[in-house]
């Protein structure tokens, strides 16, 4: 059985792209302030809040390389 192309215009992956990395430079901003405010309150909690925003962190960008491959995909495995 063949698989069918995905057939996305040019544009829309440029305009999927351009999303994908102004949400990704978005997350980084609150990620940086996030990270600077924790550091700034020490407390008995600190370090499970460092290690839970650490995580999810990794999960975001686990999250926006996903998305960029899915953008660049050209068949229905490749977006699998």
């Amino acid at each position: 059985m063949i698989e069918p192309k995905l057939e996305v215009p040019a544009e829309l992956r440029e305009l999927a792209e351009k999303t994908i990395e102004q949400a990704e430079k978005a997350f980084g901003m609150f990620f940086d302030a996030a990270t600077k405010s924790m550091t700034s309150v020490p407390g008995p909690g600190s370090a499970i809040s460092k290690q839970a925003l650490t995580f999810t962190e990794q999960n975001m960008k686990a999250a926006f390389e996903h998305a960029r491959k899915l953008v660049h995909g050209t068949d229905w495995q490749e977006a699998m």
